[in-house]
């Protein structure tokens, strides 16, 4: 497996994980049903700490059953940088980042300015614990 291969497979897992999260149930009494189909879901944090739908109909989690919400503003601001929405389009910016890359390797660019192999191995970086992960990437 060639690290652009890895990186393809990582995205392709991360989509896929971003698309089911934004699958959540579209319509309930309290949350009508305020997106189309294929609008990914967008969390944001409320005046009382929880992460909940912009633009969706359920909450996306419910860390603590008893209250409902997450336990600290911190874990809840950082859930809420990191919603399906902003996952698919961080990945697709990593995809064309990745494009990029291989034209400049496939014209000989890498022999010339020896960075260009360095970006690859930067995006690979986020997988550093996967397990088909190479030291070489490293």
């Amino acid at each position: 497996m060639t690290i652009e291969e890895f990186i393809r497979a990582r995205l392709d897992e991360d989509e896929a994980t971003a698309r089911a999260a934004t699958e959540l149930p579209r319509v309930t009494p309290k949350y009508p049903a305020k997106r189309p189909a294929w609008e990914p879901e967008r969390w944001e944090v409320d005046m009382f700490d929880d992460v909940r739908t912009v633009n969706g109909a359920t909450d996306p989690i419910l860390i603590d059953p008893s209250s409902g919400g997450v336990r600290s503003r911190h874990v809840a601001d950082h859930i809420a940088q990191n919603d399906p929405d902003t996952v698919l389009s961080d990945i697709a910016g990593k995809r064309k980042i990745l494009t990029a890359a291989e034209r400049v390797e496939e014209n000989g660019g890498w022999h010339i300015s020896g960075q260009g192999v360095e970006i690859i191995y930067a995006l690979a970086e986020r997988w550093k614990t996967h397990p088909d992960f190479q030291p070489g990437w490293a």
